[in-house]
């Protein structure tokens, strides 16, 4: 144990020593039900616990975590993006990853399907098949304006018996999120029944596999917007982490901003199980954050 946190190269965080030592410590369990006794746990003696204890107080690596983009920051970012296919592909993945929010890999494994029709007049509107993850809803009498839906069916805190439904409004952080969605269906037009964030190729081809260069788009578009920066904080995990900081700094609650960034809290009551954070106060909270933390400044 000191050799993993003090000599080893590179060093170990205590964090990691410990998940090593809790799977001895189940393997050394699962042989002595399994033989009938007879097998002693090391790590269950008084002097693993305490070294246990001390490691993970004074062995603590320093955090490589990545930061959000605060307000005057996404301000810029936004304002990065050109108007070509890849242009408009790269600003529907820093929404959804900032607006969802989603990790990098949750966003980019949404898969879309959906046609694209014209009305008596010739206009190009889209309808979304049954079986899409990601659509708009028109309908919901709960909320007066048209919002996206996002069927998450792949993240850390998502599984099989616990999938999320995401709602994005049509108007959040100074961007329109409803029409950046339908304007890329329409006019860059991903096939349909595949990912929606599929990388574009050429003029109208498309790559074949998930897209994965989120961590290298975020870090450019960044350093597009503060050129002489050098942020070594900003990378995959920014536009996430953005939400979550806007909100706290308009005054929401821990909970609230669980809910609606999909975060889990440990220490839970028995009253959470029968608690949440409902669509419509789902959008309000995401339409008004421009509003609280500019004072409705235009974008």
């Amino acid at each position: 144990m000191a050799f993993c946190v003090q000599d080893r190269c590179p060093v170990l965080d205590g964090s990691t020593v410990e998940t090593m030592l809790a799977g001895i410590s189940a393997w050394h369990e699962q042989a002595r039900v399994a033989v009938g006794g007879g097998i002693s746990n090391p790590c269950r003696s008084a002097l693993v616990r305490r070294l246990r204890g001390v490691m993970k107080r004074e062995f603590k690596k320093p955090s490589r975590a990545k930061r959000g983009w605060a307000i005057q920051e996404w301000r810029k970012v936004v304002r990065c993006f050109s108007s070509d296919r890849v242009g408009r592909h790269n600003a529907l993945v820093v929404m959804l990853c900032a607006l969802g929010p989603f990790r990098p890999v949750a966003a980019t494994n949404i898969t879309v399907r959906y046609e694209v029709r014209r009305d008596g007049e010739g206009k190009k509107w889209v309808r979304y098949l049954q079986g899409s993850g990601i659509w708009v809803e028109r309908l919901d009498p709960r909320w007066p304006r048209p919002y996206i839906v996002v069927h998450l069916k792949r993240d850390k805190n998502v599984h099989a018996s616990k999938v999320r439904f995401v709602p994005i409004p049509d108007v959040c952080m100074g961007i329109h999120p409803v029409e950046m969605l339908e304007d890329y269906l329409v006019k860059v037009g991903p096939p349909s029944g595949g990912r929606l964030l599929v990388a574009p190729q050429g003029t109208t081809g498309f790559r074949k596999t998930r897209y994965t260069a989120c961590c290298a788009l975020f870090k450019r578009l960044h350093n597009a917007a503060f050129p002489n920066s050098g942020d070594h904080m900003v990378g995959g995990g920014t536009p996430r982490k953005s939400m979550p900081m806007w909100m706290w700094r308009a005054g929401h609650s821990r909970r609230k901003i669980a809910d609606i960034c999909g975060w889990s809290i440990r220490d839970k009551r028995a009253c959470d199980s029968y608690i949440w954070t409902d669509v419509d106060l789902q959008l309000k909270v995401k339409r008004s954050l421009w509003r609280k933390l500019t004072g409705g400044c235009p974008q």
